[in-house]
């Protein structure tokens, strides 16, 4: 019973405070003219929920979710299409750089990345991990909501390609600068 009240009283006393913050990026690319007519599109979202570890609510640690898909395809035969969906999931660790909260830098490691891959017509199923580091301001709209932008590098790596019930190791790394425009909400 002590622990109970013990765990109460230190929690009226944490100072934590809660974040959250929503990424978006999406691209697209067409060389059109002539039959090898090159097309490729990639969007990217990611969510972010933390809590502070500091007094000074500047250290955030919490769970990352992105998901991302990209199409490229070359001439008019669908057959050369290649498609990747991707969902990764890792910890993130997010610290603003400045006292009034509005540059940051923030490193996630997605220890998973699942999704599926079209590759040559062939479908199958992706495993993986990847990790993204991350430099952003945050323009202060309100006390508790932040408008701004991101430059992220990204790499995720596939290890594993399953299709039907043989599963394969493969090793293709996808690496991207990619800069993506963000709203964040931070709680008390």
């Amino acid at each position: 019973m002590y622990r109970i009240l013990l765990a109460c009283l230190m929690m009226a006393n944490a100072n934590a405070s809660f974040y959250m913050d929503y990424k978006l990026n999406y691209q697209s690319e067409t060389d059109a003219g002539d039959a090898t007519a090159f097309n490729y599109t990639r969007m990217m979202n990611s969510l972010y929920f933390a809590a502070s570890m500091d007094r000074n609510k500047r250290l955030y640690i919490g769970q990352s979710v992105i998901f991302w898909n990209k199409t490229q395809k070359q001439g008019d035969d669908s057959a050369d299409e290649t498609t990747l969906d991707l969902l990764e999931l890792g910890p993130r660790l997010h610290f603003y750089l400045t006292q009034n909260r509005t540059w940051y830098a923030s490193a996630v490691y997605n220890f998973s990345a699942k999704g599926t891959s079209k590759v040559s017509g062939v479908e199958g199923d992706v495993d993986g991990s990847g990790y993204m580091a991350t430099l952003g301001y945050h323009y202060k709209f309100s006390k508790t909501i932040g408008i701004g932008g991101s430059l992220n590098y990204h790499s995720v790596t596939v290890d594993e390609r399953k299709v039907d019930s043989s599963s394969s190791d493969v090793s293709e790394t996808y690496t991207a600068i990619i800069p993506m425009l963000e709203i964040a909400f931070r709680f008390r």
